[in-house]
């Protein structure tokens, strides 16, 4: 039974935007492929098949939905956005990461 008095205190004051969280699982796979690719470039000297060059043009696609996830994300009041701002900073640096690899 609850005492007269006795207060409930929630230390999550608001709820995480559902936009962040894919911002940030997005922006977690972005980065992730974009690792595992660097590392098979450099161990095959630029060499890769291209199955890793379909990979590189599906972490750009996947870096901008990121983008645009975490921008939406903004959009929700009354949310949490920390999420959302990792997902959209990690998608970024990816896609900095990307532009240049493309213009090395």
């Amino acid at each position: 039974m609850k005492k007269k008095g006795q207060k409930k205190y929630s230390y999550i004051r608001l709820p995480y935007s559902r936009s962040g969280w894919y911002s940030f699982v997005l922006g977690l796979v972005v980065s992730v492929i974009t690792a595992v690719i660097m590392v098979i470039a450099v161990r095959t000297s630029g060499e890769v098949p291209s199955v890793m060059a379909a990979a590189g043009v599906s972490a750009i696609l996947l870096g901008i939905m990121g983008v645009v996830f975490a921008l939406l994300s903004l959009l929700e009041k009354e949310h949490n956005h920390i999420f959302a701002f990792i997902g959209g900073v990690l998608s970024a640096l990816t896609l900095t990461a990307w532009g240049v690899i493309t213009l090395l």
